[in-house]
């Protein structure tokens, strides 16, 4: 009698087992799906006091702020190095054209606040 008992518990908790166990890994599985859904900290540029007029050939902390603001706010993959070049100039060109304003490559006052607040 002992026996039967002894199996009959150990079935039952083995069944328990199991039947918490795909309970269990669902939980864990959503755990890494929760975590990722959290937004990252959003990037943030170092801002100059100065929005001078930039083109190509200009470099500086000011150039380096605009291409970040052209990484951050409008998601172009440029580096930020402070040098108006070939990559950040055809980046200006873009975002003048997507955001229809003038285009000439060229960052002045408008092109200043849509690299700042988007199109």
């Amino acid at each position: 009698m002992r026996h039967v008992f002894r199996s009959t518990l150990a079935l039952a908790v083995l069944l328990v087992g199991v039947g918490l166990a795909p309970a269990a890994t669902a939980a864990t599985a959503a755990t890494p799906a929760a975590e990722s859904s959290a937004a990252p900290a959003a990037p943030t540029c170092r801002h100059t006091d100065t929005h001078p007029l930039l083109a190509y050939g200009s470099a500086g902390p000011e150039v380096a702020h605009a291409q970040c603001l052209l990484r951050t706010v409008h998601g172009i993959g440029i580096d930020v190095d402070g040098i108006f070049g070939p990559k950040t100039e055809a980046a200006v060109f873009h975002v003048q054209k997507k955001c229809d304003i003038g285009v000439d490559g060229i960052v002045g006052t408008i092109t200043w606040k849509v690299l700042h607040s988007g199109c």
